[in-house]
């Protein structure tokens, strides 16, 4: 039996109510609880993937190498790729495919209209700037080969989400 049945919700931005005929019902402590439980075997089985693939990121600095991973917000993942300026389109691309697959594999499917998923990239070190500079000049999405085709991934110099704004600089 399900905890919540004929229930509704109402949401910011959303003009009616959202009914809830049965399931956890969005928002509640029990669909977090729902949702994180199945997002940390998502996410998980993405990771090992990125490892099997090599397409780990890791930071260098002075207590050695650091292994990055993704960071997740609610049903938000912001996912770091390292690589030098030449590859970091074709790791990104790589690195894509392998949430989009995974996704895929539990019968869900990544959003790529504007404003979902998109690429930041950032350039560091002594020919950071020439490198945003071709980087711009080229085409502004990146193609990801995946199981079910080819998607498009745009590369933006800022994302904004719930009021906050991320950008390259």
């Amino acid at each position: 039996a399900q905890l919540y049945r004929n229930t509704w919700v109402s949401t910011e931005g959303v003009d009616t109510v959202i009914d809830n005929i049965q399931g956890s019902g969005a928002g509640t402590p029990l669909a977090d609880i729902i949702y994180s439980i199945a997002m940390m075997r998502i996410l998980g089985t993405a990771r090992t993937t990125l490892m099997e693939c090599d397409l780990g990121s890791n930071l260098i600095g002075p207590g050695g190498p650091r292994k990055l991973v993704d960071v997740s917000f609610y049903d938000d993942t912001a996912i770091p790729v390292v690589e030098c300026a030449d590859k970091i389109r074709e790791k990104t691309s790589a690195v894509a495919a392998v949430y989009v697959n995974t996704f895929r594999g539990f019968y869900l499917t990544l959003n790529f209209s504007p404003g979902k998923s998109e690429a930041l990239i950032q350039s560091a070190g002594k020919n950071a700037i020439d490198d945003k500079k071709d980087m711009y000049s080229r085409e502004l999405s990146l193609t990801i080969v995946c199981v079910e085709g080819s998607k498009q991934l745009c590369i933006v110099n800022h994302y904004k989400h719930v009021g906050k704004q991320v950008c390259t600089f």
